[in-house]
Order: C-alpha cells, then sequence, then structure tokens
C-alpha cells in the first residue's frame, strides 16, 4: 500500500518468509528518494511478539505522521487480531496513541483498509475487510 501525505510517499508491505515474515513501512520525498527525516531513511520493521508473523496492510495520514496497519498471520485460525500503530513524522512511534503507540483490536477476519474519518461527530479509525467494518474511536 502506498499513500501520499505530508509532501512524502509512503509505503508499506511485507519482508521475510515463514516465521521470520514482517511488515514495513518507507518513507520517500515526492521526487522518489529516500527521505532521510523519516528514520534516517531506513525502513521501520514491524514484529509483533503475540503474532506468528506480522503483515502491514494498509497506511493512512493521520495528524502530522501516519497510522498503520498490521494484522497477524497464522495457518491455523482466520480470525486475527489487528495492531495499529501511530508514526510521528520522523517514523518514531508516538506512545501517546493507544497503549505506548499501539491499538490492539479484538480479532476480526482479514480487513483492506484502514481510514480516519468523524462518525457521529468523533475522530475514529475504521477498519473494512470483505466481511465487516469495524469502528475504534481515536
Amino acid at each position: 500500500a502506498t499513500t501520499q501525505a505530508h509532501d512524502r510517499l509512503y509505503l508499506t508491505g511485507n519482508a521475510g518468509t515463514g516465521t521470520n515474515q514482517s511488515g514495513f513501512v518507507h518513507c520517500l520525498k515526492l521526487d522518489g528518494t529516500v527521505d532521510n527525516r523519516f528514520n534516517d531513511g531506513q525502513a521501520i520493521i514491524f514484529k509483533r511478539p503475540e503474532f506468528e508473523r506480522t503483515i502491514a496492510f494498509a497506511l493512512t495520514p493521520h495528524g502530522s505522521g501516519v497510522l498503520v496497519g498490521c494484522r497477524a498471520v497464522s495457518p491455523i485460525e482466520d480470525q486475527m487480531p489487528i495492531a495499529i500503530v501511530r508514526l510521528d513524522e520522523n517514523g518514531h512511534v508516538d506512545t501517546a496513541f493507544g497503549d505506548q503507540g499501539w491499538l490492539i483490536t479484538p480479532e476480526y477476519p482479514e480487513p483492506y483498509t484502514l481510514l480516519t474519518l468523524t462518525y457521529e461527530d468523533q475522530e475514529i479509525i475504521e477498519l473494512r475487510g470483505k466481511e465487516f467494518i469495524a469502528r475504534h474511536p481515536l
């Protein structure tokens, strides 16, 4: 997934195989060169200890940073919790968000999108999958 925000391009995807698979976020300038202000130009790798494998599936702008959605992958279960992390403009985890920068949701089927929007006068995170829509207050 890719999104353009704050005069940058944010890229998210997955690296590795098997139980070593992890999600990542990388930030580029609009001209396609690496943005060294974001995590010193290095990709950020996400691996949650409670997830067998962590897959980054979506990202969306939030404030001056971005929210990144990661899901667990298990060959046995079809529903898993979602981990959403907020990164600031420098690529650091924003510990003021959720629990030390992370929001861990209940178990859901596989999600495809991550949005922020206003619903009933409250800013929310919305997760959407083929079979569900889930909303969490921000």
